[in-house]
């Protein structure tokens, strides 16, 4: 009697369906692991940038009251957090610094944001005199979940 010889020639149909689940699901763990970690690289990046550029404002609004010089030219009102200096304006609405190019009150129309409040938001802005030859300048930046981040800048007036 000859015996039938079996020769395995590949795998069954169960151990492939094993072999592309494991691959299937080890696939998606590590696209799950490199979108997660391009996401918060991507977020650490954007939030540098904004930060970056809060900071380029605090600079530009700075060097605009220094410009003016002495304080005379300028006039901040703290109820309404709006700085007007000899043609234009600086004021803080809904989170936003806004510039008014040319000549109004803190309440007209035509401003315009100085930056995307929806990178950052901007929750103080002052611009205070501490002493009669000193002058400082805070903003303080808020990040969603972050606390906020204050800064100044003082210089001595010559009033």
């Amino acid at each position: 009697m000859l015996k039938l010889q079996r020769l395995a020639t590949g795998f069954t149909l169960i151990e492939l369906l094993v072999a592309l689940s494991i691959a299937a699901v080890s696939t998606l763990a590590a696209l799950t692991l490199h979108s997660e970690l391009w996401r918060n690289a991507w977020q650490q990046q954007a939030q540098g940038e904004s930060e970056q550029g809060f900071y380029a404002l605090g600079h530009w609004l700075y060097r605009e009251l220094r410009q003016q010089g002495s304080g005379h030219l300028w006039h901040f009102d703290s109820n309404l957090r709006c700085l007007l200096f000899s043609d234009k304006g600086v004021r803080l609405r809904n989170g936003a610094l806004q510039w008014k190019p040319e000549q109004g009150d803190c309440s007209s129309s035509g401003w315009l944001n100085l930056h995307d409040p929806a990178l950052f938001s901007i929750s103080r802005f002052s611009v205070e005199q501490p002493t009669p030859s000193m002058r400082k300048l805070c903003l303080e930046l808020t990040h969603s979940g972050d606390s906020p981040t204050l800064w100044c800048y003082s210089w001595r007036s010559n009033a």
